[in-house]
């Protein structure tokens, strides 16, 4: 394994002089810097992390951490996927690695989401759909610790934090079905503490309310944000025998387990029901009939968090910022149109 005194011979330079070129710290002159860089790429030397937190105070790497349902395999779902890769590319441009935590979510089991930080693992955390405990809120916020919660979010803290605007999209996608001619709506929920979903929900009864339609409980149905949610979501909804014309599902996974059980229950899409969806993941292209669906920006979102954790390792005067995007309603062949 090369060493850094080994580099510092092959460069011509002093020990001290490749640990400032390798923790980009002043007084080395730019012929010297280059030196140092082509001694580093002839031998292949890679520094040690572990020394550099101790010089630098950072590790180079910041840290995912994806909460989830039980069964949920984050690499099998395109949703995270998405806003990966737009995390991956700003974390590239910054040099840093990802350490990426998943975290199943036990009932009655507080989950330590700043661990990985507390650990000098990471310089930052992007925590994604994290219903992270009030405590820890509180910590981050007075510890002034660098971190982006995407897909939820808190009023209470100047926490920085990136979501669509859902309450809206469901909104629009509200008045899309109505246009379609759809006046009995049912809605598929997603998980019950997580803020995205209550936003899509009360984005629901607004439509519900703006176009005075009725409001059915039965049509308003648990979900988990899992293609299997969707499923036992349609078994109970045609356990009931009167269905709704159109279901409006909290995201695209439980729309893609409706599409999905429907074969098996004797129903046609759209025919027998309109279905929608919300996120626009890949998926929702390749269905038949193709989903219609909201999409979210889930690419430029990832960026957007990963540009602004940058920002608070970089600037310790960095103050919250909040980016809220807009949806974009993606049609398919998934809804009818029963105008007329």
């Amino acid at each position: 394994m090369v060493t850094q005194s080994e580099v510092a011979k092959r460069a011509g330079v002093s020990f001290i002089t490749v640990s400032r070129v390798i923790n980009n710290k002043g007084n080395v002159k730019e012929e010297t810097r280059e030196r140092v860089l082509e001694a580093i790429k002839e031998l292949k030397y890679y520094p040690n992390s572990l020394g550099r937190g101790l010089n630098s105070n950072k590790v180079n790497t910041v840290g995912i951490v994806i909460a989830t349902l039980m069964g949920v395999n984050i690499h099998g779902n395109q949703f995270y996927n998405e806003l990966m890769s737009g995390i991956e590319g700003i974390c590239i441009r910054n040099s840093h690695d990802m350490l990426i935590s998943t975290q199943k979510k036990y009932p009655g089991v507080e989950y330590d989401y700043l661990k990985l930080y507390y650990e000098r693992k990471i310089d930052g955390i992007i925590m994604v759909s994290p219903n992270i405990p009030e405590s820890q809120l509180r910590q981050i916020e007075e510890e002034r610790i660098p971190c982006v919660i995407i897909d939820d979010h808190s009023d209470e803290h100047r926490i920085s934090y990136v979501d669509a605007d859902n309450r809206e999209a469901v909104n629009l996608a509200g008045d899309y079905l109505f246009q379609k001619g759809h006046r009995k709506m049912g809605f598929l929920k997603g998980v019950e503490n997580n803020r995205n979903a209550q936003d899509r929900l009360a984005g629901f009864y607004d439509v519900i309310a703006k176009h005075n339609l009725d409001l059915k409980e039965d049509w308003i149905l648990e979900g988990d944000f899992t293609v299997e949610g969707g499923r036992d979501a349609l078994r109970k909804l045609v356990a009931q025998n009167n269905l709704p014309t159109v279901l409006l599902c909290a995201n695209d996974q439980m729309a893609l387990g409706v599409m999905a059980e429907a074969k098996n229950a004797g129903l046609k899409i759209p025919e027998d029901l309109s279905v929608m969806g919300f996120d626009g993941i890949e998926a929702h292209r390749y269905t038949t009939p193709i989903l219609t669906t909201m999409r979210q920006p889930l690419v430029e979102m990832g960026v957007a968090a990963a540009e602004m954790l940058f920002e608070q390792i970089n600037n310790t005067d960095y103050v919250q910022e909040i980016r809220i995007f807009p949806v974009e309603l993606i049609s398919g062949e998934s809804v009818k149109d029963v105008a007329g």
